[in-house]
């Protein structure tokens, strides 16, 4: 769908690095991964690749989740499929629109990595994480501060995400970190060729750059939206390889497949901005993550 039609010459050499000014590598291969928790996540998630040439990101993929290897629509087999895809992908970085992190209120643990290595435990499904969550306190007060400053729509714990957080952090982001090595940015340091994880959020992008209108829907005011997006998307360095993305991206009511080329845009922008990329950061962000948008 969209990608499966062939390989282009970026695809051939996942390997490619480009060195940055601080001499560290940064991955030519990116993704964009618009998340989801429900129980048909396979229909739902949307994963968007393409290889840096330049300034400009060659998008040569967008499909949802249960057309990878192994995968359905089911969430249960979705989700390992999706990692072991993740998995084979070599070097890269890949935006992921799901909340990595909770408000510092919430987490007990000194570090990241050590609230990740709890988090299954300590919330064994997905309500009592928001039962939890919303015995601690209102989701106005338990935004984290990377949410205040993204402007990003909900808490983590949100009635609409919470799943989507949870099933993020538990079946993606954990595997991910723990047993393949990938770094959190802008919390994790680059470190050799391991794979980078940002967390992202196409409707605060859209809403920075004044283009937070409603996309989501069947309606012809829906769809010329969507193409209004993919057309700003394509003066701002992203280029479609493939003849039928255009139409995939703009036939998807829903709007799933136009946000994971979201993701994909936010992290390429970033990846290419080491000020972008690697911001300062304050106590909070430590423990409760960054948005990049």
């Amino acid at each position: 769908m969209g990608s499966s039609k062939g390989v282009s010459r970026f695809e051939k050499d996942r390997s490619v690095t480009i060195m940055t000014p601080a001499g560290f590598p940064r991955p030519a291969r990116i993704l964009g991964l618009d998340f989801s928790g429900a129980v048909n996540a396979g229909r739902k998630i949307w994963l968007t690749s393409g290889q840096v040439a330049g300034d400009a990101l060659h998008v040569t993929q967008c499909r949802p989740a249960e057309t990878l290897p192994g995968a359905a629509a089911r969430r249960e087999l979705c989700l390992p499929a999706l990692v072991a895809y993740l998995r084979r992908q070599g070097f890269f970085a890949a935006g992921l629109d799901f909340p990595f992190g909770l408000h510092r209120g919430l987490v007990s643990e000194p570090n990241f990595a050590e609230f990740l290595a709890a988090f299954p435990a300590r919330y064994r499904t997905p309500e009592a994480f928001r039962a939890a969550c919303c015995a601690a306190g209102s989701e106005r007060a338990l935004r984290r501060l990377c949410d205040r400053e993204a402007r990003t729509p909900f808490a983590a714990h949100n009635l609409r995400l919470y799943r989507q957080t949870y099933h993020g952090i538990v079946s993606v982001l954990l595997p991910m970190v723990r047993d393949h090595g990938a770094r959190v940015l802008p919390l994790h340091a680059p470190a050799g060729e391991r794979p980078w994880l940002l967390e992202t959020c196409p409707a605060s992008a859209l809403k920075r750059r004044r283009m937070r209108v409603p996309y989501k829907g069947r309606g012809p005011q829906h769809r010329s939206a969507r193409e209004a997006i993919l057309g700003m998307l394509l003066g701002e360095g992203i280029v479609l390889d493939a003849a039928d993305l255009r139409q995939v991206i703009v036939d998807d009511a829903d709007g799933d497949a136009l946000d994971s080329l979201l993701c994909a845009w936010i992290t390429h922008r970033a990846v290419g901005c080491r000020d972008t990329l690697l911001p300062p950061l304050q106590p909070e962000h430590r423990v409760e993550g960054y948005v990049y948008c």
